[in-house]
């Protein structure tokens, strides 16, 4: 699978711009009207593509006081790379954050966590040729006797047709990792059902469903986009299942990725 990372930090002095506890909609709202001057083709692919995998997601905080996020791509997406970069830059100097559309120029940016622009110093993005990374389970190593699981944003899995509110199980987030693996590369397989039974021991889950709401100004509409959030400490957990929780923690779980949820954390205790 490749992908490439790419982050934004910014600073904002104007008093009248404040941060949302959910901030995932504003990014990608704001990034979406930048997309769509930049590159049209690609904002149609990310934004107006129906019912399908899309092969980008989110990075966020929430109740966050650092503006910024991360914006990764994935598979055949990474070659989109330099038209995300001129957006993300056209978002913070053009668009605008927030309700007040506040801009600023005082904004750094970041492949794979490497420096190519500090807007505030010069304009220029510094792009290496070698930009896209790949994630190869070959090279993970092996996993120790106890983990912890973090579930950073809420989760969205659906299980018999019904949101999930209470009973996550870990079967059901890595049948949820493997289907979008499944769905985002170029693999002919079609079986989205996990080819193994995963094997580990669950030591203590503390776990919650928490709300959180999204307004859609294109549409007047406003969208619950709760999920299941909290801590899940396991052990004994058998390698197939661990390679799938590392890959999770690249592309995030379940539904509404392109705002920020489901993004996960695996901690070796």
């Amino acid at each position: 699978m490749n992908y490439v990372k790419i982050t934004a930090q910014a600073n904002i002095e104007d008093p009248r711009f404040k941060l949302p506890y959910f901030n995932g909609s504003m990014y990608r709202g704001a990034l979406g009207y930048a997309l769509k001057a930049v590159d049209r083709s690609a904002y149609e692919s990310f934004y107006e593509a129906k019912n399908a995998y899309h092969q980008y997601r989110l990075g966020i905080d929430l109740d966050s006081h650092s503006i910024g996020f991360d914006f990764y791509l994935f598979d055949t997406a990474v070659k989109r790379t330099p038209y995300v970069l001129s957006s993300i830059c056209r978002l913070f100097t053009k668009v605008g954050l927030g309700s007040y559309k506040v801009t600023t120029n005082d904004f750094k940016l970041f492949i794979n966590d490497e420096l190519v622009c500090d807007h505030k110093i010069a304009n220029d993005i510094s792009l290496s040729t070698a930009y896209v990374r790949s994630f190869d389970e070959n090279t993970l190593k092996k996993p120790s006797n106890s983990l912890e699981i973090f579930l950073k944003t809420p989760l969205r899995i659906k299980h018999q047709n019904q949101l999930v509110k209470n009973g996550l199980t870990l079967e059901m987030i890595l049948n949820s990792i493997h289907k979008r693996k499944i769905s985002l590369s170029a693999e002919q397989e079609q079986n989205y059902k996990l080819a193994f039974q995963p094997c580990y021991e669950l030591l203590s889950e503390k776990l919650h469903f928490e709300e959180l709401t999204r307004k859609s100004q294109r549409q007047k509409t406003k969208m619950q986009l709760g999920g299941v959030m909290g801590l899940m400490k396991i052990k004994n957990l058998d390698e197939q299942s661990y390679a799938l929780l590392k890959l999770g923690e690249l592309l995030a779980v379940g539904k509404q990725t392109v705002f920020g949820l489901g993004q996960i954390e695996v901690k070796e205790v």
